[in-house]
């Protein structure tokens, strides 16, 4: 399990390392590419992502409601440590609750359960992957911006993306090859980019009083993240009755690492100091690391 588990997470420190290597030499425009991920290529990564999949069982209900209450669960904790706990509290609020309430359920969690539960476990993982992207580009950019949050969720493209995608999954409609072939280009960059203006913004937190301080508080999330993450998953499986692998779905799904999206949406929407976006691609770098020790752990207990 290790091996194919590394397999996942290598690439991703690879392509945020070049990112930290290039940002030591020359300027890294991380505003500019993190507008370009949020205004055009998330919006084509997510509708490809929704119309591509196999049609979604709209009826069943418990996976969904299972990743909304986690989200919830995950929003909670975030705002009560970022009221409590003074390390985080000088942090924007934004900078806590989105990676303590949405971890990596696609690029991570998807080929996870595909491993750990195959087909089954994919599709279960599917479910959960289109609860978190809908209440993160919404309910997650609301959060961040606080006021007017709201308003700014109806102006990105990758909303209605979201619901066309849907619609797509649901009528199994397609797109003429014109279109699709651009959507796909586009769509393969999101992922590139983000680990890319990642590993940039965490060469900000190399050197110097703030890196030291920082260290703590990516620690905290981390373990926010994870640790009272899998809290939760017990006490969602408890309180929805989920049994099989749903069940065991929702428990490795909860202790996921915070998702690099987080970062994006931080880095845009967290106001001018970019403490709070560096903090959050540490949690996400320490968090990914931290994975590879808990989940194969968790992996053989859950079975």
């Amino acid at each position: 399990m290790l091996t194919p588990l590394l397999d996942v997470v290598l690439p991703v420190f690879a392509v945020a390392g070049v990112g930290f290597w290039y940002a030591g030499y020359k300027p890294f425009p991380v505003g500019a590419v993190t507008d370009l991920i949020i205004h055009v290529t998330a919006a084509c990564l997510v509708f490809e992502s929704l119309a591509l999949a196999d049609p979604f069982p709209l009826s069943a209900a418990r996976a969904p409601a299972s990743a909304a209450l986690l989200i919830l669960g995950g929003i909670i904790a975030g705002l009560v440590a970022h009221r409590v706990v003074p390390q985080l509290r000088v942090l924007p609020r934004g900078a806590v609750v989105l990676p303590a309430a949405f971890m990596n359920a696609g690029n991570l969690g998807l080929p996870l359960m595909k491993l750990a539960y195959g087909e089954p476990g994919l599709e279960t993982q599917m479910l959960f992957f289109v609860t978190f992207a809908a209440l993160q580009y919404s309910v997650g950019i609301a959060l961040v911006r606080g006021k007017g949050g709201l308003q700014e969720v109806f102006r990105l493209p990758l909303v209605y993306a979201a619901v066309l995608g849907l619609v797509f999954n649901q009528t199994e409609w397609s797109l003429p090859t014109a279109l699709s072939v651009p959507v796909h280009l586009l769509a393969e960059t999101v992922i590139p980019l983000m680990l890319l203006s990642l590993g940039a913004r965490v060469r900000t937190l190399v050197g110097g009083t703030a890196g030291r301080a920082a260290v703590g508080q990516i620690a905290m999330i981390a373990v926010l993240r994870m640790g009272v993450g899998l809290l939760m998953g017990l006490g969602v499986n408890l309180l929805l009755g989920n049994e099989g692998l749903v069940a065991k779905v929702t428990l490795l799904t909860a202790s996921l690492p915070p998702a690099v999206m987080n970062f994006a949406l931080v880095e845009k929407y967290g106001g001018d100091d970019p403490a709070g976006a560096a903090v959050v691609s540490g949690a996400i770098a320490a968090g990914t690391i931290l994975a590879v020790v808990v989940l194969p752990v968790l992996l053989s207990v859950v079975g």
